[in-house]
């Protein structure tokens, strides 16, 4: 009984070994694996070809930029040219204005001289003809204030920039340069002169 009991009970150094021999061996891995997704890297033929696609597209860009510069350039360029065109057309518009404006104040300056010259001759009250002729002279000076037409002042020295002077005369109680007398009235439009004043001159 005894021999059998040490038959059945096993050291365990040979249990160990027993169990280790019962295990299937397990293959070792090498190496690890790639990760999910991963890319092989291109080979030098393709990245030559990649280099020179970039650098065909940077040529590309380059071009573009220039291309937005000059079309930017020309586009200022005529934004200019037609703001010098407006102003051009602005001014020479006004200057025909003006022209045609002192052309025809010009044609009425006799017509109002012939009218001031008929009311300074006497005539009765109430006389129809006089009241017609001022009405018309009035007519007249309102229409010029409306184009700016205005009477140059002779009530200060003399101007040759605005005065004719067609007579001099000797005169104590006046001073030097004086305008001793109007004999035709003289017109302007702004600084246009449409008539100077025809005056006496004084000393």
């Amino acid at each position: 009984m005894a021999e059998k009991k040490k038959r059945q009970a096993a050291p365990p150094e040979q249990e160990a070994r027993a169990a280790g021999a019962k295990q299937e061996p397990q293959p070792e891995t090498c190496a690890a694996q790639a990760p999910a997704g991963a890319q092989e890297a291109p080979l030098p033929e393709e990245m030559q070809a990649l280099i020179r696609e970039n650098e065909e597209i940077l040529k590309e860009v380059e071009q573009l930029r220039e291309d937005a510069a000059k079309t930017r350039d020309a586009l200022l360029r005529t934004t200019a040219e037609y703001e010098n065109f407006r102003r051009r057309s602005a001014e020479e518009k006004a200057k025909i204005h003006g022209d045609a404006t002192a052309d025809a104040a010009a044609q009425l300056l006799p017509v109002l001289d012939n009218l001031d010259r008929a009311l300074a001759v006497e005539h009765a009250d109430g006389d129809p003809v006089y009241q017609g002729m001022a009405m018309i002279a009035g007519q007249i000076r309102e229409a010029f204030q409306a184009l700016g037409v205005e009477e140059i002042p002779t009530d200060g020295a003399f101007d040759p920039k605005l005065h004719n002077a067609v007579m001099h005369v000797e005169q104590e109680d006046l001073p030097e340069n004086a305008i001793a007398e109007v004999f035709a009235k003289g017109y302007r439009l702004g600084e246009r002169v449409l008539r100077h004043s025809m005056v006496k001159v004084a000393n």
